[in-house]
């Protein structure tokens, strides 16, 4: 940049100030505590130079962090075996709730990774919110206003205010949903085998968590006559010893088989009569 001086004389003693004004490149690899440095030259008949003092300017960086996840106790704290929303919005608001837009008026907001992990950079001072839609079966969870695993958000689905300054340049404002739908989807099946007298029958049956809670002591139950225990039980289709600790959490699968012999009952009515039922309780001992 070039500046001229209108045409004068400059007395000893007097002194002329002016303003350079630059811009900070917007690139994420810059961090705090780096600085800018500039040095400025002048002359005054553009034949003999000198060279000012050098100027640093430092740099500052503000960032928001923080996880979104799933509750089950209720406690407001993040425990990664309790499960964690990936690829959710995360959205970066002003302390009224208006969205802070970036440089080119873009919302600042992002997704979580599949450990329910986001990041911001925020490019100004000021005081801002963190906001969280509510996902669907869940409700905002305690508020816990521990820093690193607790959860921040208030009913209204928003952070409380915080301020990003040269004395706060990082903040965590993490956001806990507790399950509050219950539900599972049985079925039983007709795996392999036909209604002929002495044929083996082979039953698969399968039990998906649909619901937002873990479901807890399942116990499936067969009223036909003359079928065998089930066996060969998988969750997700890891195979399982028994029913006996497994907590089935939501959108997992457990499956089961058992097997039946056709007998001459069968064949004369033309049909077999399959009943089956799967009940399944919460961590308090309640049936869902």
């Amino acid at each position: 940049m070039k500046i001229v001086l209108t045409v004068g004389v400059l007395k000893t003693g007097q002194k002329v100030s002016f303003y350079v004004p630059y811009e900070v490149p917007l690139d994420v690899t810059l961090k705090t505590g780096m600085v800018a440095t500039n040095s400025f030259m002048g002359t005054v008949n553009t034949k003999s130079f000198f060279e000012a003092n050098a100027v640093s300017t430092a740099l500052y960086r503000y960032e928001v962090d923080g996880y979104v996840f799933k509750e089950e106790d209720g406690d407001g704290i993040f425990q990664e075996e309790e499960g964690v929303f990936s690829g959710y919005e995360v959205e970066l608001t002003d302390e009224k709730g208006n969205p802070v837009v970036d440089l080119h008026g873009t919302p600042i907001k992002t997704l979580t990774d599949e450990k329910g992990y986001y990041h911001l950079d925020v490019l100004r001072e000021g005081t801002y919110k963190i906001r969280v839609k509510t996902p669907e079966g869940y409700e905002i969870t305690t508020l816990k206003e521990e820093e690193n695993l607790g959860s921040h958000l208030e009913p209204k689905g928003t952070t409380k205010a915080f301020t990003l300054n040269r004395e706060n340049l990082k903040v965590r404002k993490n956001a806990g949903f507790l399950g509050v739908l219950s539900d599972m989807a049985f079925t039983k099946t007709l795996k392999e085998g036909e209604l002929v007298l002495g044929d083996t029958l082979l039953y698969s049956f399968s039990l998906k968590n649909t619901g937002t809670v873990s479901l807890h002591n399942i116990k499936i139950t067969d009223t036909l006559d003359g079928i065998s225990d089930l066996k060969n039980y998988k969750a997700d289709g890891e195979p399982l010893d028994a029913l006996e600790g497994l907590v089935l959490s939501p959108g997992s699968t457990l499956t089961a088989e058992s097997s039946y012999e056709v007998i001459q009952k069968d064949v004369d009515r033309g049909f077999i009569l399959n009943h089956a039922e799967a009940a399944a309780y919460d961590k308090e001992g309640e049936e869902l």
